[in-house]
């Protein structure tokens, strides 16, 4: 029996219920369907760095990925994240809503449904609240204590993080001591401004004034930029994590070598992608790492599927 076996479950940090991308099409009801969620080729492809570059390219046709994030939230229902952390020898899976798309009480919801393998994160509905309220949604869901973070996706609700409410997100989380899980990297299925709202350069300055607030920045914070140097940029701020999910084995193995297996946490982001190539990707990011230095496999892998993220939601 391994260590992670032993001591450790593996837990899932970026996963979604819903149709978190429906704010970048003409909302339209996405059927919900039972079954797995197919591999989409980015995946098959280890995220191959050219074919990521052409897909996050402002010219490449959204058609085809409005197409695919569609199919995939059909599959994005509670029913299919049970059967895929179950298949995949995951225990638990971290959950988050984006408002207005995917509100807070309907993944609380299913939270509850299934109290043991799913943990629900919040979020606030920057469209409608002012930054009174956002204030006392963070105040209020602290105070449940079954809360323990925010989503947080600048690029999808359009928000700056510069802005007025999002610093007010970041100043509340951060005296409430709750964590927020924040997309980073651009949005290609955006079609404006916004795609780039969470790439390195805006975001990081954005948090520099929090520097005890918990931020897991998502996508090793280079979504869609494969040329992004974000974990040099944020090597200093050890208040700073990264989520593996949606970037290849080589970034992941790159994260790893810059800010060491304590600032780096397994994720999917489910069912925009998969929980079978995501472990797959760590797994062979974690092989190389510790090819080339001393640390045992086993505890380096225990570190970024399990133990981070249980002090994160302890």
């Amino acid at each position: 029996m391994n260590v992670l076996e032993k001591d450790h479950q593996i837990i899932d940090f970026h996963t979604h219920l819903g149709d978190v991308c429906s704010g970048c099409y003409p909302r339209k009801a996405v059927p919900s369907r039972l079954g797995f969620v197919t591999p989409n080729l980015l995946e098959k492809t280890s995220h191959n760095k050219i074919l990521t570059q052409v897909i996050g390219s402002p010219f490449f046709p959204k058609s085809p990925l409005i197409s695919s994030a569609v199919t995939s939230a059909s599959f994005g229902n509670s029913s299919n994240l049970i059967a895929e952390i179950k298949s995949n020898g995951v225990a638990k899976a971290v959950i988050s809503p984006i408002e207005p798309f995917v509100s807070t009480s309907e993944v609380a919801s299913e939270c509850q449904r299934y109290p043991d393998q799913l943990v629900g994160l919040m979020s606030v509905n920057f469209a409608k609240f002012t930054v009174q309220q956002i204030q006392e949604a963070i105040r209020t869901q602290s105070k449940l204590r079954h809360c323990p973070g925010i989503k947080f996706h600048p690029n999808l609700q359009g928000v700056h993080p510069h802005s007025e409410k999002a610093q007010a997100l970041f100043d509340t989380a951060e005296k409430e001591k709750m964590f927020v899980l924040v997309h980073g990297g651009i949005t290609p299925i955006v079609y404006g401004d916004e795609r780039r709202f969470s790439v390195s350069e805006t975001l990081i300055a954005a948090l520099k004034p929090f520097p005890s607030l918990k931020v897991i920045v998502a996508h090793v914070g280079s979504y869609f930029r494969t040329d992004d140097d974000f974990v040099e940029k944020v090597l200093q701020m050890p208040n700073i994590m990264v989520d593996t999910s949606g970037v290849s084995p080589d970034v992941i193995l790159h994260a790893l070598e810059i800010l060491g297996p304590e600032r780096v946490i397994y994720g999917s982001d489910w069912p925009y992608g998969t929980m079978r190539y995501s472990l797959k990707f760590v797994r062979e990011a974690v092989t190389k790492y510790c090819s080339g230095n001393k640390n045992d496999c086993e505890t380096v892998l225990a570190r970024i599927l399990s133990k981070n993220a249980e002090a994160l939601l302890s």
